[in-house]
């Protein structure tokens, strides 16, 4: 006769929920990103400038229609930075948890609830600061072989910052400086190969800010010359520039997602 079954208990269930969660924000990012792509929300014209091409930026989308998917964006941007940072504090509180059952004398030290998922970028700063001492040195060190440190795992900083600053502030998704590797010149309708090109960038971009200056052998005053210039949607802060908006996200949510894969794996297999 068998005995009464044990229910089985995911405790990471919530973690996983919260990153499912982070996961339907990055594609609500995404396809706002690609509805301020599409033809006829700005064009880019193509001007002689002395013995240059200058190609620049026009806003072809109403104002209004723009801003409110600026508006958009940014929350799916708050969202996706919400849960994100949320699915690694519960990881965090759930191996806090599982440290007291396997050590009920613990629980008088380490409090679940003041625990949260780890972030520094300097080792020192991480044995100063971080809210997990309490935790038995196996927890600590698995926490501390996830941390950013000497430059690696960026995507965990930038999260952590963005985080951290969205709890005060909206931070903004912007237009901004095209890809130095996704242009196109053409001449009277054929595609030509540019020399000289110069990229110029942009934290922001203006109706009417010059893209990029390009020299063109053999193109006159009066050749017909057209450029495609790839513009993108980025976010508004030192950390991200020169990167895609959904590039950022997608580079937090890889890091992100490997740090809880590792902590299932080693706790909660």
């Amino acid at each position: 006769m068998q005995g009464p079954q044990v229910p089985v208990v995911n405790h990471l269930a919530d973690t996983w929920q919260r990153f499912a969660w982070a996961n339907d924000a990055r594609q609500v990012f995404g396809e706002l990103s690609g509805r301020l792509g599409q033809p006829g929300t700005d064009t880019i014209r193509t001007e002689h400038a002395g013995d240059r091409w200058e190609a620049r930026f026009h806003r072809m989308i109403d104002p209004t229609d723009e801003a409110a998917i600026f508006d958009e964006l940014a929350r799916a941007l708050g969202a996706f930075l919400d849960h994100t940072r949320a699915a690694l504090n519960h990881a965090a509180y759930q191996l806090a948890s599982l440290a007291i059952r396997e050590d009920p004398t613990l629980a008088g030290t380490v409090n679940p609830g003041r625990i949260e998922f780890p972030i520094f970028t300097q080792r020192a700063v991480f044995n100063r600061y971080n809210r997990v001492k309490t935790l038995p040195e196996r927890y600590r060190h698995a926490l501390e072989a996830l941390q950013p440190f000497d430059g690696q795992k960026q995507g965990l900083w930038i999260l952590h910052v963005l985080a951290q600053e969205s709890r005060h502030r909206v931070v903004h998704p912007v237009a901004i400086w095209p890809s130095e590797d996704l242009y196109n010149v053409w001449v009277d309708g054929q595609p030509i190969p540019a020399s000289d090109v110069e990229v110029v960038p942009h934290d922001r971009l203006e109706d009417g800010d010059i893209l990029m200056r390009v020299c063109i052998p053999g193109a006159s005053s009066h050749s017909d010359v057209r450029s495609q210039v790839v513009v993108a949607v980025g976010i508004d802060h030192p950390l991200c520039r020169g990167r895609t908006g959904t590039a950022v996200l997608d580079r937090i949510r890889q890091e992100a997602a490997a740090a809880l894969l590792k902590l299932a794996e080693e706790f909660f297999a």
